[in-house]
């Protein structure tokens, strides 16, 4: 998903075919933030349904446990299926049921809700299903989906405003300090991990012999011969991606809740912007310094000026060091050419 960061939802199968009867939401289960659901993979649920029939329509409620801000889902195609829509409430099916999506093409199309707004406040999730026309099974496994969205609702969040009896507001400084707790510690894990797979490696990219060499040597060896290093390594980065997915998801949570209170640095959201986001940042800010360089356009010459002040030799040679040297190509290249407009003016 393209969505901002958000933590992945556990749901509770009720029952195949559930009651639509108000359910009873206990406000102490709503106070305790379950946080341990961001280093947990949520498990794939599928729906066996015994008598599915051409035409058939059958539904499950999925109970999540708790009020949730719901982001995106994903449900997966299923032959199976002549038509797919789900209904979402909090209270009860019959006081505030609202219909989100329809899918009359599951048959063949998967169905992707990415970054719903306003994303709506939710506990039970009914997915109806329609059995396709001219199917020859009575039997039929249904695939339920994934479900994601934020566990902590801040104030504001609940844009119908008919959760606020029940969509209760924990203090988020107190949520900040359990999550540092639980940040410390995956970080911890993940640095133990990382070394792993360095000792792992280190043979591999110390090796004295040529690379090419090196290569075709690994490519003549056997399976068996491979099997118990490969399996290794493969463990160790397995193990390195999914502690580097937890720390993303505590990060954005975090980051989440400090930009709730107002504290967010700019200075420390640069620091932890992604590569992607410098890169490109990077390159439209030396875009911008070639086209006034270059005068390209209207640029008055008092600006000019000033900008080649500006350009003195430490800063020089600290564009060089870290574009010219450290960077790829296209970076490389305007960097190049920046410099040497502006050292020989």
């Amino acid at each position: 998903f393209e969505a901002p960061p958000i933590s992945p939802i556990s749901p509770v199968l009720t029952n195949h075919v559930a009651s639509n009867g108000p359910k009873k939401i206990i406000e102490n289960d709503i106070d305790r933030v379950p946080w341990q659901q961001l280093v947990m993979t949520p498990p794939q649920h599928v729906l066996v349904i015994e008598r599915m029939h051409s035409g058939a329509r059958r539904f499950v409620v999925l109970d999540l446990g708790y009020p949730v801000l719901l982001t995106d889902l994903f449900v997966p195609a299923c032959p199976d299926l002549l038509s797919l829509s789900i209904d979402l409430w909090t209270v009860s099916e019959e006081q505030d049921a609202q219909r989100l999506v329809v899918a009359p093409d599951i048959t063949t199309k998967t169905l992707i809700m990415n970054d719903i707004h306003p994303p709506p406040v939710v506990r039970f999730i009914k997915i109806t299903t329609i059995g396709r026309y001219g199917m020859n099974t009575t039997k039929c496994k249904i695939p339920i989906g994934c479900f994601y969205g934020h566990l902590l609702i801040l104030p504001g969040e609940d844009y119908a405003e008919k959760n606020t009896r029940i969509a209760n507001h924990p203090n988020p400084q107190n949520q900040l300090g359990v999550l540092n707790a639980l940040f410390e510690d995956i970080q911890c894990r993940y640095s133990l991990a990382c070394s792993k797979l360095q000792d792992l490696l280190s043979p591999m990219l110390t090796a004295e012999i040529a690379n090419v060499s090196h290569m075709h040597h690994c490519l003549r060896r056997t399976s068996e011969m491979l099997k118990p290093t490969t399996l290794k390594i493969t463990t160790a980065y397995q193990e390195c991606v999914t502690y580097q997915h937890q720390l993303n998801s505590v990060r954005s949570v975090m980051r989440r809740l400090g930009a709730h209170k107002g504290t967010t640095d700019p200075q420390n959201s640069l620091t932890a912007a992604c590569t992607d986001k410098l890169r490109v940042l990077g390159e439209n800010l030396l875009d911008l310094l070639l086209y006034l360089a270059y005068d390209v356009g209207f640029v008055p010459k008092t600006a000019l000026y000033s900008l080649y002040q500006r350009f003195d030799q430490p800063l020089c040679e600290q564009l060089f060091h870290w574009l010219c040297v450290a960077e790829d190509t296209r970076m490389q290249l305007s960097a190049c050419t920046l410099l040497v407009r502006m050292c020989g003016l």
